[in-house]
């Protein structure tokens, strides 16, 4: 991803055609490689990413030209969406989010691998990061994959990776995305866990799955956090419960998404997901695939695409009807595969 991010923004030339095939090629590579590396990932965050080169591409394509007359930046300026804040406003959101601290942590000393969490950033682009030191003293090439992260006990999206050479070090990161964190209601953060898959980077064998990793915040004593858990209950039986946060609008690049909360409160990790997906009657794709750690939650999504809504001629929503299946994530068997179940939308 970082070599194809140089390249593509080494091209000041950048045209339309040539960002649009890029944002393609590199959403179905990245989701292909999800799969790949056995890493879960949210397809949200890596249309994300792939919507990030295509406007890039834009600003590439405009800095390169001559530029349009003074009547159209001045339309162009005009139509665009500004929001205004005090300096007070400002500062307060600049002191919340640089609030929370970690502490220096050795979190993996073994099998000749070290992993220490250095220090928490609020204000990395993507959302926070904690900065992490790893030493590789094996003589394997190996690559650290990040696996079941969550936040106040919420699920994330894990999409780091880190690659270190036999006999080396690397300073890296690993993201939690702002986008997950709003989801979620989160605005301060007290706990993190997360566990990391390491494997030969040449052979692919796998090397060692961490026990559960654990970071407390400088916010964490007599923090507690408290979870919107209002809406539609869709499932409600072996202590997992399923709400619909209700369907939201189509948006930019994107259809409309029904937003569900998954509590896992049984003693396995499950994973759900969706079947059988369809729109006021026609069957489009409606695919979702939630891992959800005994224990914790996750606020995941059903994705409409808007080109099946036209493909089938849908101009409003009135019901959708679909299925779930739930399943032990360790040993795939099936823990309930309730009736479909069908949601009905009014004006």
């Amino acid at each position: 991803l970082k070599n194809c991010m140089n390249v593509h923004c080494r091209r000041a030339d950048t045209t339309l055609p040539v960002a649009t095939a890029l944002f393609f090629s590199l959403y179905n590579c990245l989701y292909l490689y999800s799969y790949k590396e056995e890493m879960i990932l949210k397809r949200k965050h890596i249309f994300l990413l792939c919507l990030f080169l295509l406007l890039t591409s834009f600003g590439c394509s405009s800095s390169a030209s001559s530029g349009g007359s003074e009547n159209d930046k001045v339309t162009e300026n005009s139509e665009s969406p500004t929001t205004e804040s005090t300096p007070k406003e400002d500062d307060k959101k600049t002191e919340k989010a640089v609030s929370e601290t970690i502490e220096e942590t050795e979190l993996l000393n073994k099998n000749g691998i070290i992993l220490i969490a250095k220090s928490l950033d609020k204000n990395s682009f993507w959302g926070p990061v904690i900065k992490v030191y790893v030493e590789n003293t094996t003589d394997g090439n190996l690559t650290l994959s990040l696996q079941n992260l969550s936040v106040n006990g919420i699920m994330m999206s894990d999409l780091s990776s880190i690659n270190v050479a036999a006999g080396k070090k690397a300073n890296d990161e690993i993201t939690i995305f702002s986008s997950d964190l709003e989801e979620a209601g989160i605005d301060v953060i007290a706990d993190i866990e997360f566990q990391f898959h390491i494997y030969d980077s040449d052979s692919w064998n796998d090397v060692m799955k961490t026990d559960v990793l654990s970071l407390h915040t400088s916010a964490y004593d007599g923090f507690t956090f408290e979870v919107d858990t209002s809406g539609e209950v869709l499932y409600d039986k072996n202590g997992i419960q399923i709400i619909s946060k209700g369907l939201t609008e189509a948006g930019f690049l994107s259809g409309p998404t029904l937003k569900l909360l998954i509590i896992n409160n049984s003693s396995k990790d499950i994973t759900v997901s969706s079947d059988d997906f369809s729109v006021n009657g026609f069957m489009i794709y409606g695919g979702m695939f939630s891992e959800v750690l005994s224990g914790k939650m996750a606020f995941d999504s059903i994705y409409i695409s808007s080109s099946d809504l036209e493909d089938n001629e849908i101009e409003k929503i009135e019901d959708i009807e679909f299925s779930f299946n739930i399943y032990d994530s360790h040993s795939y068997a099936t823990i309930d595969k309730p009736k479909a179940i069908k949601l009905t939308f009014g004006d």
